[in-house]
């Protein structure tokens, strides 16, 4: 009994941060600007859920959740997008 509530309580924690961080990907804030400025404010770089998990993940949705290709090299510490 104690290892099912302990399981449905592990759940419900990763389901509600899941949901948040998808919610702030999907606003393109940082938890840091949400934090700093709250939710109402208005955000400039807000493009639309789809445009910016595209900015976040790539257009590729089958990439998403199997990246297996690196498309950022690092060249005096900066990191800069390689031509595809």
């Amino acid at each position: 009994m104690i290892n099912s509530t302990s399981s449905i309580t592990v759940f419900f924690a990763l389901a509600i941060l899941a949901g948040f961080q998808i919610y702030i990907a999907a606003k393109n804030v940082t938890t840091v600007e949400i934090h700093h400025k709250g939710i109402l404010q208005r955000n400039p770089f807000n493009k639309g859920a789809r445009k910016n998990f595209e900015s976040l993940f790539g257009t590729n949705k089958k990439e998403w959740f199997f990246p297996l290709e690196q498309r950022f090299h690092s060249e005096e510490g900066h990191l800069l997008l390689e031509e595809l």
